[in-house]
């Protein structure tokens, strides 16, 4: 089903997945500017505190916003969430006779 405008809906979709997900931010960007039923509903996920940082958990901003300057603070350089990868052990492969 196609739905076009902004729907609340959306906004718990995204605070379950980020919950699941544990993740510590989500930002849902739309083309209109959030309805009051959205933002209620961002803020009801909480705050994301790190390195001393707050910002909303889930935040709704529209692209009009985004271009006329209106960008929310949010901790995108914090390191804490970055993990250093495994590293994996190389073996030669066999040769094919």
């Amino acid at each position: 089903m196609w739905r076009t405008g902004n729907n609340s809906g959306d906004v718990r979709n995204l605070k379950g997945a980020t919950e699941r997900d544990k993740a510590a931010l989500a930002l849902s960007l739309t083309l209109r500017l959030p309805i009051r039923k959205m933002e209620k509903e961002s803020v009801t996920a909480g705050i994301c505190e790190t390195a001393g940082f707050k910002a909303p958990r889930v935040k709704v901003l529209a692209a009009a916003q985004i271009i006329h300057g209106d960008r929310r603070r949010a901790p995108f350089g914090f390191a804490e969430s970055l993990k250093p990868a495994q590293t994996e052990k190389v073996e030669q492969q066999p040769r094919l006779p």
